[in-house]
């Protein structure tokens, strides 16, 4: 029988080996917790690390670059008659920022026959896609009754100097001829001949999105092979009972059949509209020929569309923007306008303003004031000219950044009296 102090040395030796053990677990229990700790703080800097390249990359696909940016050719499609596409991706491989449907592109082309590089702008024409950028481009002949106008360099530079492959100097997307994505008003889309390009950019940009507003397009060539992606509008118009399209020839063929081909014979014009739609409540795009631009948005606000509905695109030099219609005169009130005096010391000639000018460059044409330009919509910076005294105004904040001493003229306006260096 054991004793009494047997008993008791049995216990406490029991309770230091229990004290023991629970040292032990707890060593070993604070080790496995430093080490789970340690594991789950790892993943955690790592799940950062890919959040935070994921949100560099976003932002990056979102930001638009400075400057030019070297593309290569992909693709070379020919869409019609004279009209390729051209599909680019950038030399660098980088995410490409997200353009907003309706906006063009700027190129600095190099010329072998050219003492400088020219600038030029074309719209893209298909929705934003991560992997590429598209424009589509319609060479540009000499007039048949004008032979003695040169044709476009830089149309027929794209059609036959530039392959798969070649390297182009390209500006980020630019421009306010856009479709609004939060805008869920019905829209109808006006395109004549090459012009489609920016509203095609657009009906694309809604079919990708499964836009279930009701969205016309409509669209004027001369005949079918003039008629670019036919097959790819029909298809689209197809599978979708919000979308809908109207094709005007205006000078159809005679194997070509209304109905089966084309929709309207003619012009496309206002009244065509008027024929399909069900009333004027539209926000109306279009972009077209000069003889389209002179006429279609003087043609819808006398149907009663309001103008801030109407959006048009004014692009290139040959473009004709819309005048700027004279102030209503109140009855029984004058105001004295002092005449402000246009000065260009270039070319030792000074005029009188008109008001009847919506900008400086179109005011310098019509005097035979060679400016350079390219987009005619304060983008691409080629028409900046130097301002000797005087101010220039804008209604819109141009695209490009203007130096100080500097002014753009294709969107510029006088502020007073003025003298350009040109």
């Amino acid at each position: 029988m054991a004793t009494p102090a047997i008993i008791i040395g049995m216990v406490l030796v029991g309770t230091v080996f229990v004290q023991l053990l629970l040292a032990c677990y707890g060593s070993v229990s604070a080790l496995l917790r430093d080490r789970r700790q340690e594991q789950v703080a790892q993943l955690l800097w790592l799940e950062r690390i890919e959040i935070a390249n994921a949100l560099r990359s976003q932002r990056q696909a979102k930001t638009a670059w400075s400057g030019h940016r070297k593309f290569v050719v992909d693709r070379k499609v020919v869409e019609a008659d004279g009209i390729c596409s051209f599909y680019l991706k950038p030399r660098d491989t980088k995410p490409l920022p997200r353009f907003k449907p309706g906006q063009y592109l700027t190129f600095q082309l190099d010329l072998a026959d050219q003492p400088k590089p020219i600038v030029r702008c074309y719209s893209l024409s298909d929705a934003p896609d991560p992997d590429y950028y598209r424009v589509t481009i319609k060479r540009a002949l000499s007039p048949l009754d004008s032979p003695e106008v040169p044709p476009g360099l830089g149309s027929n530079f794209f059609h036959d100097e530039v392959e798969v492959g070649t390297v182009l100097d390209v500006k980020a997307p630019s421009g306010k001829f856009v479709l609004d994505a939060g805008d869920h008003h019905s829209v109808v889309l006006i395109g004549g001949g090459v012009g489609i390009t920016p509203v095609l950019s657009m009906f694309n940009a809604a079919a990708a999105a499964n836009s279930d507003c009701e969205i016309w397009l409509f669209y004027g060539v001369r005949h079918r092979q003039d008629h670019i992606m036919r097959d790819h509008l029909r298809d689209l118009s197809s599978q979708s009972k919000t979308f809908h399209i109207v094709t005007c020839y205006s000078r159809p063929e005679a194997d070509e059949v209304q109905g089966r081909d084309y929709d309207e014979t003619g012009h496309l014009t206002v009244e065509t509209l008027r024929k399909y739609l069900p009333s004027n409540n539209y926000h109306y795009y279009v972009c077209g020929p000069p003889a389209m631009m002179k006429t279609f948005p003087r043609a819808l606000k006398e149907w009663g569309v309001p103008k801030e509905d109407i959006h048009i695109e004014a692009f290139g030099p040959d473009s004709v923007k819309a005048r700027q219609e004279a102030p209503t005169p109140v009855a029984g009130k004058t105001t004295a306008v002092v005449p402000q005096q246009i000065a260009f010391s270039h070319s030792g000639k000074k005029f009188t303003w008109d008001t009847n000018f919506t900008s400086l460059l179109e005011f310098a044409a019509e005097h035979d004031i060679e400016i350079e330009s390219a987009c005619c919509a304060g983008g691409c910076g080629t028409c900046r000219v130097a301002v000797i005294s005087g101010d220039v105004v804008y209604d819109q904040k141009p695209d490009c950044e203007i130096e100080e001493g500097f002014c753009l003229t294709c969107v510029g306006r006088p502020k007073g009296d003025l003298v350009l260096d040109a």
